[in-house]
């Protein structure tokens, strides 16, 4: 047995195996660590003799019964469904949720996961609209159970809900052979996560078509109504395009703002299409064809992969990847 200066802590386990210290109360507390730590942290425990603080534990060990969902923007619809979504994923449980809206950036994110270990969450579902390694971090920091929707990647360990990528594919397929190869894409910013994922899309989409020469891009300076409205007039030959792609249904409902005030029909002058397929596309007029990426059900889907991973911390880990599905309706 190592000697160490009176009682083995978590602190001693941890350096001894060369790990985190969340990853060592994980374990101790029957949580889910990394198969390739399990090894090391059993093996420093041992050869310290490390003894669990039972007072410590069984304070660790209460539960709150509360589910914390952190999403980007409350008022985009797609996050309302989502929400939507969890709350009828935790019906028949004893767990509500608790909404942390309003997490944009990497700060704001950082900010609210460093606050969940205050036992005021017993597990985090997060949608995060940027991807950082201080992100991927501070979650391995966390000793309750976290579930991400969307494409922000933590590590294999982690319950997760994406899209498959073919959204733009369908898209910009049922574009070209129904309006022809001009086509416009208004992205959001290409520096959050949605942004980045859907203009790659698109590119790709327009070069397995070899449709390149007649499509262009536009980036919105925020994904909201004002920034669509705001990237379509900085465009001097905007008729030329015979249909025009959205990165979300918000940016869809700009694009039709801007032709409704500018006397330009959809879809017989041109044509419009979003994604997501939020409640937003059917009240619309007209009402919006779009690509739906199933919000609710992927929130109905993340409460449960969540409740069933604290209930049972070493069950397989579950990685979705939901198919995209195109509805077609007036605008296209």
């Amino acid at each position: 047995m190592d000697k160490t200066h009176g009682r083995a802590t978590l602190h001693d386990v941890a350096r001894k195996a060369g790990v985190s210290i969340a990853s060592v109360s994980r374990m101790v507390n029957g949580q889910t660590v990394r198969p390739s730590l399990e090894g090391r942290i059993q093996d420093a425990i041992e050869k310290l003799n490390y003894q669990a603080n039972s007072a410590g534990r069984a304070l660790r060990a209460r539960r709150t019964e509360q589910i914390c969902l952190s999403v980007p923007d409350i008022s985009n619809p797609v996050y309302q469904s989502i929400t939507k979504g969890v709350q009828l994923g935790l019906e028949g449980t004893n767990y509500r949720m608790m909404l942390a809206p309003q997490v944009s950036s990497a700060e704001d994110v950082l900010r609210q996961i460093n606050s969940l270990n205050s036992n005021y969450a017993d597990g985090l579902i997060l949608l995060s609209l940027v991807d950082d390694t201080r992100i991927k971090k501070a979650v391995e920091k966390l000793d309750i159970p976290i579930v991400t929707i969307g494409n922000v990647d933590i590590n294999r360990e982690t319950d997760s809900l994406k899209v498959a990528p073919n959204a733009l594919d369908i898209a910009v397929e049922y574009l070209n052979r129904k309006y022809g190869s001009r086509i416009l894409f208004v992205n959001g910013p290409k520096e959050t996560i949605p942004g980045k994922i859907r203009g790659a899309g698109f590119e790709r989409a327009i070069k397995n078509l070899g449709i390149e020469k007649t499509c262009k891009s536009v980036e919105s300076k925020t994904f909201s109504v004002e920034g669509a409205v705001e990237a379509l007039t900085s465009l001097a030959n905007l008729n030329s395009y015979k249909s025009v792609m959205c990165a979300n249904d918000v940016i869809a409902a700009g694009a039709l703002r801007y032709f409704s005030s500018n006397k330009i029909r959809v879809p017989e002058d041109v044509a419009v299409m979003g994604i997501d397929n939020t409640d937003l596309a059917t009240i619309l007029s007209p009402s919006l064809t779009t690509i739906d990426y199933n919000a609710i059900e992927r929130g109905k889907l993340a409460a449960k992969f969540l409740v069933d991973r604290i209930q049972n911390p070493s069950a397989p880990v579950k990685r979705i990847e939901v198919q995209p599905r195109l509805v077609e309706r007036d605008s296209a």
